[in-house]
C-alpha cells in the first residue's frame, strides 16, 4: 500500500453497477479483460467470490481485492488508529488558535 500511487489503482465492477477502485494485479488485469469483452454479471460474480479475503486475510496481493481509492499515493507512512485520531485532534486545535486573530473584538 505505501508503495502506491493514485495511477496504480482501477475500477471494475462497472458493467454490473457495483464499481470499485483496487489496486491493479494479476486479477484486476484478468477481471477487467473479460468484462469488457461481455462476462456475464454472474461470471464476474463468481471470479471475484472470496478475492477481498483472499487479500485481507491471507495476504494474497496478486490474486485478491485489494480495495484502495485514488488518494491511495498519498498515503506516507504506516500509522495506528491512534496515532491518526491523536494527530487530527492536534491539527484541529491547531487550527482554532491560528483563527483566534480573527475573532471580531467586543465592543
Amino acid at each position: 500500500m505505501l508503495k502506491a500511487r493514485d495511477r496504480d489503482t482501477v475500477m471494475t465492477g462497472i458493467t454490473t453497477g457495483h464499481p470499485v477502485r483496487v489496486i491493479r494485479n494479476r486479477l484486476t488485469k484478468e477481471y477487467i479483460e473479460r468484462e469488457f469483452k461481455g462476462a456475464t454479471p454472474e461470471e464476474l460474480e463468481e471470479m471475484g467470490r472470496g478475492k477481498l479475503k483472499a487479500a485481507v486475510v491471507d495476504g494474497d496481493t496478486a490474486e485478491g481485492s485489494v480495495m484502495a481509492g485514488q488518494i491511495i499515493g498519498m498515503l506516507e507512512r504506516e500509522e495506528t488508529c491512534d496515532e491518526i485520531l491523536k494527530s487530527i485532534e492536534a491539527d484541529y486545535f491547531n487550527v482554532f488558535e491560528r483563527l483566534e486573530r480573527f475573532r471580531p473584538v467586543k465592543k
